[in-house]
């Protein structure tokens, strides 16, 4: 039987929460304009999110300048209210909280910029559910940089073999399993089901 870790590690978006609306597609309604041009400023959008999720550069300045250079009438707010359309999975929370009172330390991994961080801490309930919270906005380093899972470690006093990370984005699960983490491959937005496979494997269940 496999031995159970002392620390688990949940990624957010894709595990224990999906947006409720696509964003490009949200994007283009508010604006009313499609086409080649509306998507290449979209993937501008998402280029621009990139850099600022280890907090050294702000994500609405880097949005007003993208934004500038489309000629769109979209505003930033529209931009960051768009992504803060997010959903928790309860039935995948209510499996994090049926790991408490088992010695096992609890804690969210996850890349986000400030804004969406800031969101996240003041409308979902990660603060309560969580023993610790690893925004990448917040501790200057962003998965998949190992640096991020060395610091994770070490705050939380757990060699790599003893923690169990979980998450939607291969790059970031190779990057944890090459530092030595139990790290598991989470299939995006599938819920309880998955979190309970992932758990069976390790002993949890």
């Amino acid at each position: 039987m496999a031995v159970p870790p002392r620390a688990i590690l949940f990624d957010a978006d894709g595990v224990l929460q999906h947006m409720t609306v696509e964003w490009r597609d949200e994007l283009s309604e508010r604006s009313g304009e499609e086409g080649p041009e509306t998507d290449r400023l979209h993937d501008a959008i998402a280029q621009a999110e990139k850099p600022t999720m280890t907090g050294e550069i702000d994500l609405a300045d880097s949005l007003v300048q993208v934004l500038d250079d489309h000629d769109t009438d979209l505003e930033v707010h529209e931009v960051l209210e768009v992504w803060q359309n997010i959903e928790v999975d309860e039935a995948v929370l209510d499996g994090v909280r049926s790991l408490a009172g088992r010695g096992i330390i609890r804690a969210l991994t996850t890349n986000q910029a400030e804004q969406r961080a800031a969101w996240m801490r003041a409308n979902l309930p990660y603060d309560d559910l969580f023993d610790a919270h690893f925004y990448s906005c917040e501790i200057g380093l962003a998965k998949p940089d190992p640096d991020y899972f060395r610091h994770v470690l070490d705050a939380l006093g757990v060699a790599a073999e003893d923690a169990l990370f979980m998450d939607d984005t291969l790059v970031n699960v190779e990057s944890a399993a090459e530092l030595g983490l139990r790290a598991e491959l989470f299939a995006r937005d599938g819920g309880r089901a998955e979190l309970d496979r992932i758990l069976g494997l390790h002993g949890l269940l």
